[in-house]
């Protein structure tokens, strides 16, 4: 998570601007302060912990944003709010590999400002791993538009070259958290929504991409009789995922168990070798 270690030279007033970055307060604890920001129309915490002369700034846990940019964005905002000096910053790390660029790529305005009226149906997998399911449905449904969305850089390499090579013209990947991708679409324009095998995040629930906000808002994207599929190895995830559905008692829900695909993942072939059950929650 990036962060910063700064020499604050300038004490700020609130609310401020710097940037396009809104620093609407900041709140005095014990062991740790919370300064409340907004940028983008996102409001988020960042937290302020005293180290020694010093302080260190990042992004408050609880917060869910996760969109890069905007935290990186906030955090240098600050630190030229306070005319501080920079000891130490993750933000600008060469470890992060840099982002893929290609014809197929596409940033979040191009999915906002287009309809894709030309395209019969649209399809979306979150988190497409390996890519073999999301090149399948577009090779065998040519006239659907299918996007793909995933946060791993070298997933997103594999994918574009395999688009290539197959000569795929009905297929965009979009490098986006998807949670907030999906309050961006408008509403009954997608035919199936697939999340296969998400991480289950066991130890931090919080991180995991289903949940009752993230059911609603497919829910609101999908047209009528349109289906958000939910594949998993994980019965916590399972569980977890049933219990945020069932309180949606207007959808249909239908649960299977090891049911084979016409396709399915190197995730999915792995667990089917150790015999691990797999759960589907389709919910229409």
């Amino acid at each position: 998570m990036p962060h910063l270690l700064i020499e604050q030279n300038k004490t700020p007033s609130y609310p401020a601007n710097t940037d396009g970055v809104k620093f609407i307060d900041e709140f005095i604890g014990v062991k740790e302060n919370k300064i409340l920001v907004e940028v983008d129309g996102y409001k988020f915490l960042l937290t302020k912990i005293k180290k020694d002369k010093n302080y260190l700034i990042k992004i408050d846990k609880t917060s869910k944003i996760a969109i890069l940019y905007l935290l990186k964005k906030a955090l240098n905002s600050y630190a030229k709010l306070t005319n501080s000096d920079i000891l130490f910053s993750n933000i600008n790390s060469k470890k992060n590999p840099p982002k893929p660029k290609d014809e197929f790529l596409k940033e979040i305005d191009f999915f906002i400002n287009n309809d894709f009226s030309n395209f019969k149906k649209i399809f979306i997998e979150v988190g497409f791993g390996s890519g073999r399911h999301l090149l399948y449905q577009a090779k065998n449904n040519l006239d659907t538009l299918v996007i793909g969305l995933e946060i791993h850089t070298p997933s997103i390499n594999q994918v574009l070259k395999q688009i290539k090579l197959q000569n795929l013209k009905n297929i965009f990947i979009l490098n986006y958290d998807a949670r907030i991708f999906l309050e961006l679409l408008q509403s009954n324009i997608a035919d199936k929504i697939f999340v296969h095998f998400p991480v289950p995040w066991d130890d931090k629930p919080h991180r995991r991409v289903v949940s009752k906000k993230f059911i609603k808002e497919s829910l609101r994207v999908l047209k009528k009789g349109g289906i958000l599929e939910i594949r998993t190895d994980s019965l916590n995830y399972y569980n977890y995922s049933k219990e945020e559905i069932e309180d949606l008692s207007e959808f249909e829900l239908n649960i299977k168990k090891n049911i084979t695909l016409s396709i399915s993942s190197k995730y999915e072939d792995r667990w089917v070798r150790l015999n691990k059950d797999i759960w589907e929650l389709s919910l229409k």
